[in-house]
């Protein structure tokens, strides 16, 4: 794609997901969409912050996801806010369409998860200073809860609303044991892949059917060995928690106690998950 197509396209995106989306708390004049190269990218999301959200905290790790794994980027204002993407001329339509409204979910979600509050400006992002052990791990759970709640609800709402057709478990099930050999103690990229992850399996047409099933001898794992059932059926818990969200009348509105108790989900997962792998 060309440039102006990328950018036709993005806008027309835009157009979409403020018809298909419920009380869009933007209009089309509300979000700014650029494109940048890789070279820039940190640059421009700098300046974006600067105008659209000052306060918002920028460190090394976000500087690196900026440069060699973000392809999109939300800025969510108080006011305005922007999507920064980068310029990918291989990148086709669809997925393009999916990258831009999983951004703007971003900003749907941190406009209307909470009623006049952005869910992590009250509970904090999980570096909470001179916290005594028991709140830190608690902290601990929030922040994750949080990051992996975020990036499943852009994914799983794009996927819905812009991939017409229906994917099953069987045609995903071997791209979800490759991202569950990713998703390990120590690797930085594990929340997202876990979230992602996440979002294939529940959006496939066979979820609620399949959900049961998930912890069954040889369903995921190949064998029956207690780590990988330990693993799978912590997996369960996390499916199953964000799935009976999901069926909420309004599942972009999330509470304190949802999103502490599937970090805690997420983290039990994690380390049964590494365990089995031979990680840790």
């Amino acid at each position: 794609m060309k440039l102006k197509e990328m950018q036709s396209c993005a806008a027309d995106t835009l157009d979409y997901f403020i018809a298909a989306m419920p009380d869009v708390p933007f209009g089309v004049d509300d979000i700014h969409i650029e494109f940048t190269t890789k070279s820039k990218i940190v640059e421009r999301f700098k300046a974006l912050c600067s105008e659209y959200a000052p306060d918002r905290p920028i460190n090394e790790h976000h500087e690196f996801a900026l440069e060699h794994n973000n392809f999109g980027n939300a800025i969510i204002g108080r006011g305005k806010s922007a999507v920064l993407l980068k310029t990918d001329y291989t990148i086709d339509e669809q997925d393009l369409r999916r990258i831009v409204f999983h951004e703007l979910t971003h900003i749907y979600c941190g406009k209307t998860e909470m009623d006049d509050e952005h869910f992590i400006d009250v509970f904090g992002s999980g570096h909470t200073p001179d916290l005594d052990p028991e709140d830190k791990t608690y902290d601990g759970y929030v922040s994750a809860g949080y990051f992996v709640w975020s990036e499943f609800i852009a994914e799983y709402t794009a996927i819905s609303k812009t991939i017409a057709q229906e994917h099953g478990f069987a045609d995903i099930a071997d791209n979800v044991i490759g991202l569950l050999c990713e998703i390990v103690i120590g690797n930085p990229g594990s929340k997202y892949i876990f979230a992602m992850m996440s979002a294939y399996i529940l959006t496939c047409a066979d979820a609620r059917d399949i959900l049961p099933e998930i912890n069954t001898e040889g369903f995921i794992i190949p064998d029956n060995s207690q780590d990988g059932m330990a693993a799978v059926t912590a997996l369960q818990s996390c499916l199953l928690h964000l799935h009976e969200h999901m069926q909420t009348q309004n599942p972009w509105k999330i509470t304190e106690d949802f999103i502490a108790s599937l970090g805690e989900k997420y983290l039990i997962f994690l380390m049964m998950n590494s365990i089995y792998l031979g990680a840790i």
